[in-house]
């Protein structure tokens, strides 16, 4: 065959090669060179038309089977947290663990009398911890809407924690504290802000709580300084 003839039927061959490319998913188009090849992507997120093998992901213990199928390994230092609520997992840098889909500071460890006049934060807010003290608890469900429902649930399940109770008030501007009654499970909201009637009772607020019990398993948090 003449040489300009197969010049040009090389270059047919090309454009056509081309055109079914561009038909094409980065993906399918290299695993029609490879069932092992994936597609290098630039950083701009396009497909710069090479392929190349994934490296291969071994898992040595640190490994998890995701509900919805897949397999998540952690490397580079990072360690495999779950969380047992939702079943799901994430790999997070030592000494977090993974809740509500982020990796965050674990939950700080509170007991009574070890943790009297503690400190702890939650959402960039400060609480401290009294040991058998309570605030006066008000919660107004036109002002609280989800929180009230919220408290309410937590209430009749019997089984709040002491976390549980740090988040419902963190989350909310208005509440000023909690109270977590340990040997029932229940939390108690705080609101200064309803004001000081003996109905509203949020007038109340005070550090510490002035409301002493000798006998009651219950722990207040209180707002530091006043929200």
């Amino acid at each position: 065959m003449h040489p300009h003839a197969m010049k040009a039927l090389f270059a047919a061959w090309a454009l056509a090669q081309v055109a079914s490319a561009q038909n094409m998913t980065p993906e399918e188009f290299c695993k029609n060179k490879g069932s092992d090849l994936k597609p290098v992507m630039e950083a701009d997120g396009s497909f710069n038309g090479n392929c190349d093998r994934a490296p291969s992901a071994v898992c040595l213990g640190d490994e998890f089977t995701k509900p919805k199928g897949g397999v998540l390994c952690c490397h580079g230092g990072s360690v495999m947290a779950v969380d047992a609520a939702t079943n799901d997992a994430d790999c997070c840098p030592k000494g977090k663990i993974y809740s509500n889909r982020a990796c965050v500071d674990p939950a700080p460890a509170i007991s009574c009398p070890a943790s009297n006049q503690q400190i702890v934060t939650k959402n960039g807010i400060k609480f401290q911890v009294w040991c058998q003290r309570n605030i006066i608890e008000y919660t107004d469900p036109l002002d609280w809407s989800g929180k009230f429902a919220a408290v309410m649930n937590l209430n009749k399940r019997g089984q709040a924690t002491f976390q549980d109770c740090l988040d419902i008030c963190a989350a909310d501007p208005k509440c000023q504290g909690a109270n977590w009654w340990y040997g029932k499970g229940l939390c108690g909201i705080n609101n200064k802000k309803q004001g000081g009637s003996w109905f509203a009772r949020g007038g109340d607020y005070k550090n510490p709580p002035d409301v002493a019990w000798m006998d009651r398993n219950v722990i207040a948090m209180v707002a530091v300084p006043q929200r």
